[in-house]
């Protein structure tokens, strides 16, 4: 689906996937690279940006979910999303969930949607905390996205 959703008239993507189960590492479309491995484990995503060549133009996370998986993948990926590229967290009510918060409590209680909540309140207030370079960021029910780059580099806000 993704490679035909973001084909251009100059082609279609490089698309690199990372999945935690091998068949679906091994169940690739032609033209996309599988990485096998855990989102959360940081010497496993450096050798992602550094076999894909680090340059993202859009970055897709609808990966574990669990409380500290989007955060790993974000603090390893985003320093890699092109100026003008998107990074997209789905699913975000699911560390919500009932079954899930039990992983929050690795993570001292904080859920997905706690640490988004946290990023955007340290992008709306300029701290030092906030995503580098992060233009704006877009957050639903479900989902997510922040834009690298921007004018200024910083918040985009609508008043």
């Amino acid at each position: 689906v993704w490679l035909n959703y973001l084909a251009t008239a100059a082609g279609p993507p490089e698309l690199y996937g990372i999945d935690a189960a091998p068949a679906a590492c091994l169940s690739v479309p032609e033209g996309a690279t599988a990485f096998c491995g855990l989102q959360g484990d940081a010497e496993f995503l450096e050798l992602v940006i550094r076999e894909s060549g680090g340059r993202f133009d859009v970055v897709i996370d609808d990966g574990g979910h669990g409380a500290g998986q989007a955060e790993a993948s974000f603090q390893a990926l985003w320093p890699h999303v092109v100026r003008g590229g998107l990074y997209v967290i789905e699913d975000l009510e699911f560390s919500e969930r009932p079954g899930r918060r039990r992983w929050a409590a690795r993570t001292g209680g904080r859920t997905t949607l706690r640490w988004l909540f946290d990023k955007v309140t340290a992008a709306v207030y300029r701290h030092k905390t906030g995503p580098p370079d992060c233009a704006w960021i877009f957050a639903g029910e479900a989902a997510a996205a922040f834009k690298f780059g921007g004018p200024d580099n910083g918040i985009q806000t609508l008043d």
